[in-house]
Formats: C-alpha cells, structure tokens, sequence
C-alpha cells in the first residue's frame, strides 16, 4: 500500500482520488457518487472538460502538493473516471501552510547514472602514499574549476560533482560520489517549461550515452518561499519531484566508460547541445540497452537514413556542386538564365515570374541522390570506418566490394523499406553500409559542433 497515494483533486468541483505509482493509473470519484447507469459514457455529459487532455492538481493525505500531467480520463460508471499518467509533479511541504504550489520554480536538479557517468566525479579525488608514515591520504578538490556549465537561451544548465560520505552499513566504501545536472534560471518556470527542459535534456544524454532513452533517479525542482517564523519572515527552500512514466523494457548504460565524457566535447558543449536536440531521428534510431546495440531493424535503418540525410544538408548543403566541377558549372548557368528571365518579366508578381523564382530556389538547393551523398560521406570519413571495412570485408567474403556497392546497396533498401516495395531480410552489404552511415551520423553532428577531426575519432572509437 505504500505506493498508492490518495487525496482530494480539483477541477470545477471537488474529487477524490487514488493513485498507483507502479502502474501510473489514476481513479477519481465525485464527492457524492451517481446511480448506476448502462452506459458509461453518460458521465462525459457532466463532466465534458474530461474527454481532453488535461492536468489536474489537489492534495495528497499527507498534504502535499500533487499535480497530475497531461492526462486523459475514461469514465468507469458512478462519476467515476481513470487514467493513464505519464508525469506528475509532488510537493514535499514539509508541514507549511498552505501548502506551497510549484509556481515559483526557478532551479532543476537532475540525478542519474547517465549524469554519472558523462560528469565523471571521481575525477576530484585525489589520492596520496606517505610511504614514512605509512598513511593513504584522500584528498577531494571540491574547487569551482571542477564544476562545468554553459548557456542555452535563457538558462544555465551546470554539471558538478558530488559525494557523501557512506553509512555505517555499507562498509566497503568509504563514500559515495555522485554527479548532477542543475539548470538554474532567471524567471519562473511553468510546468510546459519544466518538461522542456526534460526534455532536452534526456536527449543530450542518450546521445552522450548512446542509448534511445534515459532514466533518472531524481528530478527535483526548487523554489523559494517566505515563510513566517514565529514574528520573522525567513526565505526557506522548497522542493518538488518531477515523476516521469517508463516503459516495462529492460534499460542499460553503456559500461566501461564506453560513452562521451564531459571533458571529451566541454570546449564545444553549447553548439553540441543545440545540435543534439535538434537530431530526432538519430536519436530514435539508437538502442534501448546493450543486447540491441546489435540488431539492426527495419526502423532503425530507415531513422538512420532520416538523420544521415538531415545532417548532411546541414553541414553539406552545397557537397554536390563542391565535388563535382561539371555539376557547379551547369548548376550555376541554369541559375544565371533563369535570374535574367526574372529581370525581363513585366511584373514582379506575375505567375510566370513567381514561377522562375520557386524553380530558381529549388535548383540552388538541389544535392543530389542519396547514394551520391553517401559515396560523398564515405570518402570523407574513411579515417573512421576503414577498420569497419577491413573488418566485414574479412568476415562476408567481399574482398572485390567498393564503396560504391555500399552506397548504392544503402540508398537502395532505404527506398525499398520507406516506399514499401520490399521486405526482405538484410544482406551482407547492407548491413555493412548500415554500419558506416550509423557511425558518420554521429561524426556529422559532432563535426558540425566544431570537434576536430581527433576529438571525432576518439569518440567515435569509445561509442561504437
């Protein structure tokens, strides 16, 4: 019973509530219960704010604060609803009254074996031998120079490391280091604000971690409130718990610092950032824990080919006419003859005119086939992928293939898979491809992010 709360919600009238956090469901009931009626959809009459999504915020029995997100509710007969909810937000007041709403949250406190492991806390610690007096001196440089942050729009997003000494019980430790993720800002921050924040941040980490998602042990939010003392107003610190919803699949972290460190990308941490969070498909495309880091499926391929794609027009927009002499030339006579047509048009907002301008645009941004970019990408970043070719080419058999096969193998059961043509099992020379492109995606973003071509190289050989 200890992971079912209950208490009172409010929403236009008072309900009453009980809520189990193993399975996330939450079940209201008016104050006074209705008849019993055939069909339950009846109840939706009286309560129509309850066919949308909505939060929903109340007390818990223990009084504190507790709001419900994003949450839609099926109704069960009697005035009676449930819901599946995916995050919710849960006071500690610590016996204040009334009790303090988040409304004032100004800081989040991120904890997680992710964090952990791109912060690196065991990095303050030092340790020294007195081989005179025989004494194991620990020493833990707590200074400001070990702390890391950096800016993103209107928030200050700092990684520092942490420790504790251990308890009596755990006697083969001396103390426990931990690492955490505070995002301080200026203003206030709603609830949509809250979960943006989550939001980018659980990205940033999956990228660093190489995993699809991310778990975390605790995501605390911090407020101020002044409270009275006896006849003295003093500013206490209030804290509330971000819960968030996880699936029933088996999760992992990569081990043996197999992931990016803070120190590996610091120098380029705000284009980097920006850049992750702007990388969906990439991110879809990774895998859950270590035994599907593997497996290649027929999503993934196609996530691949999504973020292969997308992050070469960003960091290669113009590779095509770069690469190849004949196209530019030919590129830039068509865009010479269709700017001189424009100019001789009688009027600027003819159809004719508009015409030639939308075509003139398209052909500036044309670049060319998907296994022309590829081709382009694999020549490119044959520094990164020669061992993967040396390798598979030993493995299949396929000591004749070029780079060319890969490209065009890749292209083609790309269009395959997307347009629904075929569905056959991978061959060999797809799944090499499929290996070289997964690893360049990466090196795009990071390139694009101003890493060098070493840095690239070093992460590169520690995530995959």
């Amino acid at each position: 019973m200890s992971n079912i709360i209950c208490g009172v919600l409010k929403k236009r009238q008072l309900f009453y509530f009980n809520f189990d956090k193993d399975s996330n469901i939450l079940t209201i009931q008016p104050k006074k219960m209705q008849p019993h009626v055939a069909f339950s959809d009846f109840h939706f009459d009286e309560y129509p704010y309850f066919k949308e999504y909505i939060d929903l915020e109340g007390e818990t029995n223990n009084h504190n604060y507790i709001k419900f997100i994003n949450i839609k509710f099926s109704s069960i007969a009697r005035g009676c609803f449930q819901a599946w909810v995916p995050a919710y937000i849960e006071g500690n007041a610590n016996g204040l009254y009334p009790i303090p709403k988040p409304d004032k949250i100004n800081k989040i406190i991120f904890s997680s074996e992710a964090i952990d492991l791109f912060v690196q806390s065991n990095r303050i610690v030092k340790d020294e031998i007195n081989n005179e007096s025989k004494e194991l001196i620990i020493k833990v440089d707590y200074g400001k120079n070990k702390t890391k942050s950096f800016v993103y729009k209107k928030y200050t997003y700092e990684f520092y490391p942490a420790w504790r000494i251990s308890y009596s019980k755990d006697i083969n430790n001396i103390f426990v280091m931990n690492s955490r993720l505070c995002i301080n800002s200026t203003n206030y921050m709603k609830v949509k604000d809250i979960l943006k924040c989550y939001e980018l941040v659980e990205k940033f980490l999956c990228f660093t971690n190489y995993r699809k998602h991310i778990i975390f042990d605790k995501i605390l939010l911090c407020q101020e409130e002044n409270v009275k003392y006896f006849d003295n107003i003093q500013k206490t610190n209030i804290q509330f718990e971000l819960h968030v919803a996880y699936s029933d699949e088996k999760y992992d972290l990569a081990q043996d610092n197999k992931v990016i460190l803070i120190d590996d990308v610091y120098q380029n941490i705000n284009n980097l950032f920006e850049n992750i969070i702007n990388a969906d498909f990439l991110i879809q495309s990774l895998p859950i824990n270590s035994n599907e880091k593997s497996i290649i499926s027929i999503e993934k391929y196609i996530n691949i080919s999504s973020s292969f794609e997308s992050e070469m027009g960003k960091l290669f927009s113009n590779f095509k006419s770069e690469s190849n002499e004949k196209f530019k030339k030919v590129q830039e006579d068509v865009c010479k003859y269709i700017k001189l047509k424009i100019k001789t048009q009688k009027s600027k907002n003819s159809k004719e005119t508009k015409y030639y301008e939308s075509f003139l645009k398209e052909l500036k941004n044309i670049d060319g086939r998907l296994e022309e970019k590829i081709l382009y990408a694999l020549k490119k970043y044959m520094y990164l992928i020669e061992i993967d070719i040396n390798y598979y080419k030993k493995l299949y058999n396929l000591d004749d293939i070029k780079l060319i096969d890969l490209a065009v193998a890749f292209a083609n059961k790309r269009n395959n898979l997307a347009h629904g043509y075929k569905l056959e099992s991978f061959n060999k020379q797809e799944i090499m491809a499929y290996v070289m492109v997964r690893k360049i995606c990466y090196a795009l973003i990071l390139e694009r992010s101003g890493l060098k071509k070493e840095e690239i190289k070093k992460i590169i050989e520690k995530i995959f």
